[in-house]
C-alpha cells in the first residue's frame, strides 16, 4: 500500500536527519537539526494524513529522536555529563511506571490488552525522550538555528498552510485522502505540528518580552486562527496571554485591557456569525451558545461520569490503572477505529480515572521538565497554557505531544543571540 510506503520513506529520511544530528562532524550537525526543524514543521503532519505518518502509535517524526536519545545516553554514561534536573525527573518517572505496574499485577482483577498497558506506557515514554533530548541537545539549537531561519520557515509554513487550506476548503482533498467518516461531517479544520510551531513561536517571544514584528505575527497567528479551527487552542492562547499581560499591569490598565478585550469579543462574535459554515472559524460559533457548551461538554464528558459513578473509594485514591479503556459513544459511527479508547476528551479526566490522586504528579513532571529550558516566570505560563489546553485535550496521548515537550524547551526568542 502506498501509505505503507510513505511511511517507511519518512521514518528513514527521520532516522538519518536524526543520526545527522548526532554526529561530531558540524556540517552534518547542522543541516540534521535544520532538516528536522524543516520537515516538521512543513510536512502536513495532521489528522487527516495521519494513515501516512503513524502506525503502531509511532508517527515518522519519533525516528529522529533514536540517534539523539542514543547520542544522550552515550554523553551521560561514558562522559559523565549528569543534568540533576533531568535525572531527577527521569527517576520520578521509572518509580511511577513501576508502581502502576505493580499496582496491575497485584490490584486489577481484569485482563487487560497488553497494547492497551503500551500506549499508557507510550507517554512516559516521551516525557523520558524529553529530558534525555532538551538538557543534552539544546546548546545545537543555538549553534546552528537563528532568527532569520526561524523567520523563513514561519512564513513558509503560512504559504504550505494556506495553499492546502484552500485546496481543503474548496475541493475536499482531506476527504479524498482519508476515508474517516469524522472529516466528512465535521467542518475544514487543518491543525498540523506546524500549526504548534507558531503557537510556541508566539508564546515565547510574549512571555520573554520580545513580541515579534506585526509582518511574522500575522505569519504565525493566522494558520492557527483561521485554519485551525481547535477552538480549546485558540482559547488557550488568548487566555494565557491576557493573564500575562494582566500580571504586569496596574489596576487602571487592567480595566482598560478588559474593556479592549470585551470590544474585541464583541467584534469577534459579530465576525463568526456571518461566516460561511464550511470556514474553519465557523466552529466559534457554537461557544456564544450556553445551551451548546452545556450539552456539548456532558456529551464529552460522559465516559467520565460513567466511571466515576462505579469508582471505590481506592480508585479515587490510586486510580483504576494502567490500560484502562473508555467506552466513547461517538466512535460507533466511525470506520476502524475502537470505541473503546485509551483516553477521554480530558487530560484531566482521563488521568485521574487511571491514576487517582496521584495524577498529580504527571502534571508535577511536566512541570520540572518545561523549567528544563525556561525561567521560573516563562515556565509558570508554559504551565498554565498546558493546563488550559488539557480541559478539552488528552494531549499527552496524542501524536503531536513529543513535538509539544521540544517546543515547550525550544528557545525561540534567544535565538537571535546566537
Amino acid at each position: 500500500m502506498i501509505h505503507h510506503i510513505f511511511f517507511i520513506l519518512l521514518s528513514s529520511v527521520f532516522l538519518g536527519l536524526g543520526t545527522m544530528s548526532s554526529s561530531s562532524l558540524i556540517v552534518l550537525k547542522k543541516n540534521g537539526i535544520r532538516g528536522f526543524i524543516a520537515l516538521i514543521v512543513l510536512l502536513p503532519i495532521t489528522n487527516f494524513t495521519q494513515i501516512y505518518h503513524t502506525k503502531f502509535q509511532l508517527s515518522i517524526y519519533y525516528f529522529f529522536f533514536i540517534g539523539t536519545t542514543l547520542n544522550s545516553i552515550y554523553k551521560i554514561i561514558l562522559r559523565n555529563k549528569v543534568n540533576k534536573n533531568s535525572i531527577i525527573g527521569l527517576c520520578l518517572l521509572v518509580l511511577f511506571l513501576c508502581f502502576y505496574l505493580f499496582h496491575y499485577l497485584i490490584f486489577i482483577d481484569e485482563q487487560r490488552s497488553v497494547i492497551n498497558i503500551l500506549k499508557d506506557i507510550k507517554p512516559i515514554l516521551l516525557l523520558t525522550i524529553g529530558f534525555l533530548y532538551i538538557p543534552y541537545t539544546r546548546k545545537d539549537i543555538f549553534r546552528f538555528l537563528d532568527q532569520k531561519f526561524i523567520n523563513r520557515i514561519i512564513k513558509i509554513n503560512f504559504i504550505v498552510c494556506s495553499v492546502i487550506y484552500f485546496l481543503m476548503y474548496k475541493f475536499r482533498i482531506d476527504q479524498y485522502i482519508s476515508n474517516d467518516s469524522y472529516f466528512k461531517i465535521n467542518e475544514t479544520r487543518y491543525l498540523t505540528l506546524g500549526s504548534y510551531f507558531c503557537v510556541f513561536y508566539l508564546l515565547n517571544h510574549i512571555f520573554n518580552g520580545k513580541p515579534p514584528s506585526l509582518k511574522y505575527l500575522f505569519y504565525s497567528a493566522m494558520p492557527v486562527i483561521l485554519y485551525t479551527g481547535n477552538r480549546t487552542l485558540v482559547l488557550s492562547i488568548l487566555i494565557t496571554v491576557l493573564i500575562y499581560y494582566l500580571s504586569k499591569l496596574t489596576a487602571k490598565k487592567i480595566l482598560g485591557i478588559v474593556l479592549s478585550g470585551v470590544g474585541i469579543l464583541v467584534s469577534f462574535t459579530f465576525l463568526v456569525n456571518n461566516v460561511n459554515e464550511n470556514s474553519g472559524l465557523y466552529r466559534f460559533k457554537s461557544l456564544i451558545s450556553y445551551d451548546y457548551l452545556e450539552k456539548a461538554l456532558s456529551n464529552r464528558f460522559s465516559p467520565f461520569f460513567y466511571e466515576f459513578k462505579n469508582s471505590s473509594i481506592l480508585d479515587i485514591i490510586f486510580g483504576k490503572g494502567i490500560g484502562k479503556t473508555f467506552f466513547i459513544p461517538w466512535f460507533v459511527y466511525r470506520d476502524n477505529i475502537d470505541d473503546y479508547n485509551i483516553y477521554i476528551d480530558s487530560l484531566y479526566f482521563t488521568l485521574f480515572l487511571k491514576y487517582g490522586l496521584f495524577s498529580i504528579f504527571i502534571y508535577l513532571i511536566i512541570y520540572n521538565y518545561i523549567r528544563l529550558g525556561n525561567n521560573k516566570n516563562v515556565s509558570i505560563f508554559y504551565m498554565l497554557f498546558f493546563l488550559i489546553l488539557s480541559f478539552t485535550n488528552a494531549i499527552v496521548y496524542q501524536f503531536p505531544f513529543l513535538w509539544i515537550l521540544i517546543l515547550l524547551a525550544f528557545p525561540f526568542s534567544e535565538l537571535d543571540k546566537s
